[in-house]
């Protein structure tokens, strides 16, 4: 996922028949990169990633904003869990 935001948290969720259940967050690095573990989901889930605060590459310096959330949706089922 490109992340336009500078140190943002960022965090896999996954979604099934309950409740969505977080996974793993994670900051991410100076150059906007960031690695997660986790452990493995059911066949029915969507996992997603939510990418929330930070600053606005286009505004470095400008500090941290926690209005800025970012999702982005990892499924083998298509975008937004067609099926």
């Amino acid at each position: 996922m490109p992340v336009s935001l500078y140190l943002p948290t960022v965090t896999l969720w996954e979604a099934s028949t309950g409740a969505p259940q977080q996974l793993a967050p994670t900051k991410t690095d100076g150059n906007s990169r960031f690695e997660l573990r986790g452990k493995s989901v059911g066949s029915d889930s969507i996992l997603y990633l939510i990418a929330a605060g930070g600053e606005a590459k286009a505004k470095k310096g400008s500090g941290d904003n926690p209005g800025i959330v970012l999702p982005d949706q990892y499924s083998d089922r298509g975008p937004f869990g067609d099926y």
